[in-house]
């Protein structure tokens, strides 16, 4: 993963770029609970 992309940061609003930051912490459970819920929704396997 990479760790920053100066360009597209730069052409962004500080408070997307702060909003970024901060769901990149997020990002994890966000993807668990969609994970989950995808696996609740389709059958798998």
């Amino acid at each position: 993963m990479e760790r920053e992309n100066p360009r597209p940061s730069a052409s962004l609003p500080v408070f997307v770029q702060k909003a970024r930051s901060a769901s990149a912490i997020r990002i994890p459970a966000a993807t668990d609970a969609l994970e989950v819920g995808q696996c609740d929704s389709e059958p798998v396997g």
